[in-house]
């Protein structure tokens, strides 16, 4: 079992976002010292915000991205 800080995050930067994030992670850890934490980027935990992604030392933190394209394929008959 893992937690997920928030998925797909739209702020108008990434700097807020890692602010925000690294407050959450350290009051998890306040109560649970080794569970996984998933933190995705900002915009939709978009593929090319992992660069703009805060890495925090924490052994038990998971980076995610979501990737959506071709729309054709990962939406399908969506309208």
């Amino acid at each position: 079992m893992a937690f997920e800080l928030l998925t797909e995050i739209v702020l108008l930067d990434s700097l807020s976002w890692n602010q925000l994030a690294q407050q959450i992670i350290t009051r998890i850890r306040g109560i649970e010292s080794e569970r996984v934490i998933i933190v995705g980027g900002n915009n939709y935990n978009a593929v090319n915000e992992v660069n703009n992604l805060r890495i925090n030392p924490d052994p038990n933190i998971l980076y995610t991205f979501h990737f959506y394209e071709p729309m054709v394929i990962t939406h399908q008959k969506a309208y």
